[in-house]
């Protein structure tokens, strides 16, 4: 019968030694990649975002100075519509 004692021999091959370690590398080199290209990805839609509002402050800038020449020429206009309804 064996002894139970404190004494343990774990014994392992180098080749599965070696590979394990490959493995744990691959691992944490992918683990990395991806935390830096999530990281870039976060940076860019961030930059996007701000881009994104530029614009359409811009636009709205464009909107309202269209909307006044449009509302100028309507008025303009329906005053003369109204000269001719007066002639009548």
């Amino acid at each position: 019968m064996t002894k139970i004692d404190d004494s343990l021999n774990v014994t392992i091959n180098i080749k599965w030694l070696i590979q394990i370690c490959v493995i744990i590398a691959m691992i944490v080199g992918t683990w990395y990649q991806a935390q830096i290209k999530m990281i870039s990805n976060h940076d860019e839609i961030q930059q996007l975002s701000k881009e994104l509002l530029n614009i359409q402050e811009r636009l709205s800038r464009i909107e309202n100075k269209n909307l006044k020449s449009l509302e100028e020429t309507n008025k303009t206009l329906m005053q003369k519509i109204n000269i001719f309804n007066k002639d009548k």
